[in-house]
C-alpha cells in the first residue's frame, strides 16, 4: 500500500513538473491587505493586490543572509496603469527606488494560467540579515499590481488546493475575466490529475483491504 502511494506521488510530481506547474509562482491574493508579511522570501511567490488610496507594504524579516528578488507586474488589459513603483528599505533606510512611470514595461506571458502581463521594474540583491520593507505605490495610489518575490521555484503538493482556489479570483478581480476562464488552461489538467490520483489511492486501499481479508 505504501509502495503504491509513493508511486502515485512520484507520478503526480512528474505530471506537475511536465505541465509547468512546478514553475508557476505560488499565488497569494492580498487585495484587502495593506501590510503583508512575506515568509520564505527566496521561494517564488506572486502577491496580487490593488492600491486603494494608500501604499501597500510587504515586510520581510530574516535572521540570515538571503537572495532578495522583487518584480512588479500589472495585467495586460485596456487602460491599465503602468506607473506602479516600489521602494525597498532595510531597517528603515532606503536601498532602491524603482520608478514604474519612467520604465519601459514589456509583455510577459504566464503559460500555466494562460495570463498576459506587463512586466515592470525588478530588483536583485544578496541581502544581509535584517528587516526589509517593499513599498508599492503610484502618485494616486490606485491600480492593480502583482508583486513577484523570490526566484526559487518550489513545488509543494500541499499548496495545490490553495493554487486552484486562488486562480478564479485572480481571473475575476485582477484580469477582469469570467471565472470560467480560470479553467480553460492547465488548471483543468491539474484537477484531472488530482481526481485520477485520488481514484488510484482509493483503488489501492480497496485492493490492499481485500487482500488482507483473504489471508
Amino acid at each position: 500500500m505504501k509502495y503504491g502511494y509513493s508511486l502515485l506521488m512520484i507520478f503526480l510530481a512528474g505530471f506537475f513538473s511536465g505541465a509547468g506547474i512546478s514553475q508557476a509562482h505560488q499565488p497569494r491574493v492580498v487585495f484587502d491587505e495593506t501590510a503583508v508579511r512575506v515568509e520564505e522570501p527566496e521561494i517564488s511567490k506572486a502577491y496580487y493586490g490593488a492600491l486603494e488610496g494608500q501604499a501597500d507594504l510587504f515586510l520581510i524579516r530574516s535572521e540570515k543572509p538571503f537572495d532578495l528578488y522583487a518584480n512588479v507586474l500589472v495585467p495586460d488589459v485596456p487602460g491599465v496603469r503602468k506607473d506602479i513603483s516600489f521602494e525597498i528599505k532595510k531597517d528603515g533606510e532606503s536601498l532602491a527606488v524603482l520608478d514604474g512611470a519612467g520604465f519601459r514595461w514589456t509583455n510577459f506571458y504566464e503559460p500555466f494560467a494562460g495570463d498576459n502581463y506587463f512586466k515592470g521594474p525588478e530588483y536583485r540583491l544578496r541581502a544581509g540579515a535584517g528587516e526589509y520593507e517593499i513599498r508599492i505605490s503610484n502618485p494616486e495610489n490606485t491600480g492593480r499590481y502583482a508583486l513577484a518575490v523570490g526566484e526559487i521555484e518550489s513545488f509543494a503538493p500541499g499548496g495545490t488546493l490553495e493554487l486552484i482556489a486562488a486562480v478564479p479570483r485572480i481571473k475575476k478581480d485582477f484580469f477582469g475575466e469570467s471565472i470560467i476562464s480560470a479553467y480553460l488552461n492547465q488548471i483543468t489538467l491539474l484537477l484531472l490529475a488530482i481526481i485520477t490520483a485520488l481514484a488510484g489511492i482509493a483503488w489501492l486501499w480497496i485492493w490492499a483491504y481485500r487482500k488482507k481479508k483473504k489471508k
